[in-house]
């Protein structure tokens, strides 16, 4: 275990009987720690995300403020999340969940869950969580920005499929061909059609990064975790939860719709949210996803 997290620990309070390392997503290195009063989940930044991290103006929350905030903003809205302990430049600590298999049952209440939080209006597209004032978060390792877009389309081109394709672009992971499909994509979202963009919608409380990884199924029922928590549009929450393959999906949409209404032709318009989680795979992990994306781009471009 790193001993700058066991200081970070110490530093606010919590001792460390005994710690061992856990799963903890595709960035952050992540620990099951036990204390005196309990178990929690810890984790931290590795070198090369905390050297990005230093970068950021000293105003500015960082990582696990955001993420600490993102997860209290979709409890208030009615989602399980676990209760945090320590949210600080430098660690996140979150009461531990013990996990358990996924259930029919735990995944309709997921669903019930998010229809709730989808049910939710957001100030504006593109805001931050909570109280939280802040330029810019974080998708995975991506810094993208926040903001104050008044329509989703203009929220999805400009605050995440052009710099997010930006960034793929500039490690090299995004093909010549694959820029000029992607502006095509733009100008048909921007155009606001309705017939391929589905009604217009006003901003709701989104997870943001809401991928089968990021279900805790826990013995108390299934609850969210590391969101990259805005206001979004949520079919993008939903067809993320597609893209890797959720377990018991059909039981997930059964549930929302206990909450939430979804607008008829959602499934054809899965592809279009599908391209910001693909693009966010293809900047930070390489070009071995650009054959999916492109495919999404293709089956878009069919429309």
């Amino acid at each position: 275990m790193s001993h700058d997290l066991l200081d970070h620990l110490a530093t606010v309070g919590i001792p460390v009987l005994a710690a061992k390392e856990v799963a903890g997503g595709d960035i952050c290195r992540a620990w099951r720690i036990d204390t005196p009063t309990g178990r929690l989940f810890a984790k931290a930044a590795p070198p090369s995300l905390e050297t990005q991290m230093r970068t950021i103006p000293a105003n500015e929350p960082g990582m696990f403020t955001l993420e600490a905030a993102g997860l209290d903003w979709l409890a208030q809205a009615g989602a399980m999340t676990p209760k945090v302990v320590v949210a600080n430049q430098a660690v996140l600590a979150l009461e531990w969940l013990e996990p358990t298999r996924p259930s029919a049952a735990a995944a309709h209440q997921l669903g019930a869950d998010l229809g709730r939080v989808h049910g939710t209006e957001a100030t504006h597209f593109g805001c931050p969580p909570g109280s939280i004032h802040a330029t810019a978060g974080w998708l995975g390792a991506l810094r993208l920005p926040y903001g104050s877009w008044t329509s989703w389309p203009e929220f999805y081109v400009e605050g995440r499929l052009r710099p997010t394709a930006e960034l793929a672009s500039a490690a090299g992971h995004l093909p010549a061909q694959g820029r000029q499909q992607l502006a095509a994509v733009y100008d048909r979202i921007l155009a606001a059609d309705i017939d391929f963009l589905g009604p217009p919608i006003s901003a709701r409380r989104c997870h943001g990064d809401l991928w089968s990884g990021n279900i805790l199924w826990a013995q108390t029922g299934a609850h969210v975790i590391d969101p990259a928590a805005t206001g979004g549009h949520p079919e993008t929450d939903l067809a993320m939860l597609q893209l890797f393959g959720a377990p018991h999906f059909a039981s997930i949409i059964r549930g929302y719709e206990t909450q939430a209404s979804l607008a008829r032709g959602w499934q054809k318009r899965t592809p279009l949210h599908q391209l910001l989680p693909l693009l966010v795979h293809c900047a930070l992990f390489g070009t071995g996803y650009w054959p999916q994306t492109q495919a999404v781009l293709q089956t878009i471009a069919d429309r």
